[in-house]
């Protein structure tokens, strides 16, 4: 997975993760105030990524948690958000896929 930096400015020390959500959901019941299980999307990967220097425009690849090296997506994802940190902030953003399979920001 590649990210691109779109904020039009130089950003330094980023640390961010990539997440993706996958269709089927996972059941979860781990609240102690809650009566019935909760089903929520189950997280399908986790990428993370840092840099010293991260220029407008340039690319950077996200490594696999799980992975030494580059990965396949071999499950079906339906979301990606990216969060992260630098010294300029906090950044997150995230997309769903639609039923073309494009990705579309979803706005806050």
């Amino acid at each position: 997975m590649v990210v691109i930096n779109s904020s039009g400015q130089e950003l330094h020390n980023v640390h961010f993760r990539g997440y993706m959500w996958g269709d089927s959901p996972m059941i979860y019941t781990g609240d102690p105030y809650m009566s019935l299980p909760q089903r929520v999307p189950e997280r399908t990967y986790t990428f993370m990524g840092s840099n010293a220097e991260w220029s407008p425009g340039a690319v950077v690849h996200f490594t696999p948690r799980d992975f030494a090296g580059p990965g396949s997506l071999l499950r079906p994802v339906r979301s990606v958000k990216i969060v992260g940190t630098c010294d300029e902030g906090s950044f997150r953003e995230e997309w769903q896929i639609t039923s073309s399979g494009q990705l579309e920001l979803v706005r806050p």
